[in-house]
């Protein structure tokens, strides 16, 4: 756990001495320029309207005996819903007139939802006291990294916490054991949500296939990965046997009345081993997220640099 950490610390500190990441200056130019109905880029406006779905369509597990455990973790799904809406809302705005002030208002709920759904992963397979702990500090995280490109025009944070929290994300559902039914639902998101990023990379190439581009369809694959989430909590029960996952509320209950098993004692120390594996794993999450914001450093860096016209001046 010490080497890890160490290791990881110490790849947290280069991420710092990697250039500053600044916003493409091509970021805004998407395929879409059509006009309908008065609205600018129509397909990349009209197609946020699934998230607002989703989101309203998610309000139904909280209806659902089985789909929390905990308390907290209808606060990290509350979060996440709202979110997602935001989404809706945040992201019409911005492609209604693409550039950075409004691209604020898309990342913002984005981060929120990103950050949300990893707590609330850690809840529910690593360590349920874990999740809760990290879910206000993970959200700040988030909300500050957005703030940060919008103060500085630095991306390195907001990129971290995008990447890093699918990498966490997609590692713990390979590592840990889920302690609810329905796995599919967060398998689906990862995969809906590679297919996202296809088709933003491919936006203009969809083009000349579609009309709208693939900007569009980004919006549509990743309203279906967070349906696929939403849908898989609302229909989901408790494991037997892993109801607390790690002495959450449930659980606790049933520590207490099992003194000949744990001891208080031994319950602390349950928790604290498990809530370490936690930090561990999230450590391991985040350094392994450096190597992938400096790829994308180096794709920001090539695309402005292919973007540029040669001239007498430039030439070499």
């Amino acid at each position: 756990m010490k080497r890890v950490a160490l290791i990881t610390l110490a790849s947290l500190a280069g991420l710092w001495f990697v250039p500053a990441i600044h916003q493409d200056p091509h970021y805004h130019s998407f395929a879409d320029a059509s006009v309908l109905f008065g609205v600018p880029h129509f397909w990349n406006v009209v197609s946020n309207l699934p998230f607002l779905l989703v989101a309203l369509d998610g309000l139904k597990a909280f209806r659902s005996r089985g789909a929390f455990v905990d308390l907290w973790e209808r606060a990290a799904y509350g979060l996440l819903l709202l979110g997602t809406a935001g989404v809706a809302f945040g992201s019409a705005y911005y492609h209604a007139n693409p550039d950075d002030e409004r691209l604020f208002w898309d990342r913002l709920p984005m981060a929120v939802v990103f950050t949300s759904l990893v707590a609330s992963t850690v809840g529910e397979r690593v360590s349920s006291r874990a999740g809760r702990a990290l879910l206000v500090p993970l959200v700040l995280l988030g909300v500050g990294s957005v703030l940060e490109w919008r103060w500085s025009g630095d991306l390195r944070l907001y990129g971290l916490v995008q990447f890093g929290a699918m990498a966490a994300l997609l590692a713990m559902v390979a590592r840990y054991p889920a302690r609810y039914t329905q796995e599919w639902g967060v398998r689906c998101l990862g995969l809906f949500y590679v297919l996202a990023k296809l088709c933003e990379s491919f936006d203009r190439e969809v083009a000349s296939v579609i009309a709208g581009g693939g900007h569009p369809w980004k919006h549509v694959c990743a309203a279906v990965a967070m349906w696929c989430y939403v849908e898989a909590v609302a229909r989901r029960n408790p494991r037997v046997g892993l109801g607390g996952a790690d002495g959450g509320e449930g659980s606790s209950k049933r520590l207490s009345s099992n003194r000949d098993v744990f001891s208080g004692f031994g319950a602390l120390i349950l928790t604290f081993k498990r809530t370490s594996i936690a930090t561990e794993f999230l450590l391991e999450a985040l350094a392994g997220s450096v190597v992938l914001v400096y790829a994308w450093q180096r794709r920001v860096l090539r695309s402005h640099r292919d973007a540029v016209p040669v001239t007498p001046e430039n030439a070499v």
